[in-house]
């Protein structure tokens, strides 16, 4: 936070997502209908609703009030996704490399940058799972009251990413073992509680049915963040201009090379990433953070709506991944420093590449710090996360035949 504050010269006018916040907070204080109508506002009604608080404060005052709330979120993301760690027998040194690569880079700087909601989903989905590990672990009763509040922290999640709504049917449907028990009555009940949940949090819907289709059309399918430039818009100028970032996953890499239409690909997008959804709900020996981890695996290489900085929320739960058997760390004995290396190395590897991810710069970035980038193609130069994807994939590969092969 410090340093994107320095480099700023402290100052945080230069935010332009802030300004978008603020604004959709002051119509809903303002009881105004158009939030979505020509303001680049791709959020559920619910974050606009917490948001109009800020608007009782002048708008300086209220971003560095944002400023200091998003650091104080990031410090208890990382204590609460060390309990989370903990909670997966990882040895302290295996803690502390996890903590560093999550905890820094570029991303995070940006996240800071744009006064972004990403650091504020970090701590709601560690918060949100380490609450369910402790149901898991019997350190806490599974009751009416938890699954409220759990509802609540989940609904308010999908207010500020949208996007990750087939999350909600993972999560509903957790340890659900037959097509008879996904309607059976408690899970019925389960569904109706969330469903009331979501409405009050959304009520302006209600209230403005509207507001939908506005949401449909200026919201999900006209994102700005979906990327969408022709490669003749991609000129040197243009790119420095407009601070164009590195595609997020494989389909956006096809949309900008192609220039296909944002509609048909944003469909395309949402099937894929419900039929990926639907595997992870049947693959039932799965506890839930790792499921959480490929679901944002899935996000990562089919959902065209994530904006760089939402690494942040995603990246440390797909990092889990990287241990299939979350036991196996903490009964592992070292000999030193260099046999923990040589026992863990293709995890540590994997953790090297995760922090490449974190430190990726965005492509006018990249134009200014290797002048030379220049006279490469941008056809390849727009490939820079996936040459990543490609070896985390590999590492993948190797980390999980290791333990079926440890398993037989």
């Amino acid at each position: 936070m410090f340093i994107s504050l320095f480099k700023d010269h402290f100052n945080l006018l230069t935010s332009p997502d802030y300004g978008v916040f603020y604004q959709a907070g002051k119509e809903v204080f303002n009881f105004n209908i158009d939030m979505y109508d020509g303001t680049p506002y791709y959020y559920l009604p619910s974050f606009a609703t917490i948001f109009s608080v800020f608007t009782l404060i002048d708008f300086a005052t209220s971003q560095w009030i944002w400023l200091f709330l998003l650091l104080f979120f990031g410090i208890i993301s990382m204590i609460e996704f060390d309990r989370i760690l903990k909670f997966n027998k990882m040895n302290l040194l295996t803690r502390f490399f996890i903590l560093m690569v999550i905890s820094n880079g570029l991303k995070l700087m940006q996240g800071f940058d744009y006064l972004q909601p990403k650091i504020v989903m970090l701590y709601l989905f560690a918060f949100f799972i380490r609450r369910e590990i402790e149901i898991r672990n019997n350190l806490r009763k599974d009751d009416l009251r938890f699954k409220i509040i759990q509802y609540i922290i989940l609904s308010f999640i999908i207010g500020i990413n949208p996007s990750f709504f087939f999350f909600i049917f993972i999560y509903l449907l957790y340890n659900v073992n037959s097509v008879k028990d996904i309607f059976g009555k408690e899970k019925i009940k389960d569904y109706t509680i969330f469903l009331i949940i979501f409405l009050l949090q959304n009520i302006i819907f209600l209230i403005h049915p509207s507001l939908i289709i506005s949401f449909l059309k200026n919201g999900i399918f006209d994102m700005g963040n979906s990327p969408f430039y022709t490669l003749s818009d991609l000129t040197y100028n243009f790119v420095l201009e407009h601070h164009t970032f590195l595609p997020q996953c494989p389909l956006a890499y096809i949309g900008t090379v192609f220039s296909m239409n944002r509609v048909i690909i944003g469909i395309i997008s949402m099937i894929l990433s419900a039929f990926f959804s639907i595997v992870i709900i049947i693959k039932q020996n799965l506890s839930l953070e790792k499921k959480l981890g490929l679901f944002f695996l899935v996000s990562l290489l089919f959902n065209i709506y994530l904006s760089p900085t939402i690494l942040i929320t995603i990246l440390p739960f797909i990092i889990l991944l990287l241990f299939p058997d979350s036991k196996f760390q903490d009964d592992e004995k070292y000999n030193n420093f260099i046999d923990y290396i040589r026992k863990n190395i293709n995890v540590l590897i994997g953790l090297l590449f995760f922090s490449i991810l974190y430190f990726m710069p965005d492509l006018s970035l990249v134009y200014r710090i290797f002048p030379f980038t220049i006279n490469i193609p941008i056809q390849l130069l727009l490939l820079g996360n996936l040459y990543v994807y490609l070896i985390l994939s590999f590492i993948f590969y190797i980390i999980y035949k290791k333990r079926y092969k440890e398993r037989i």
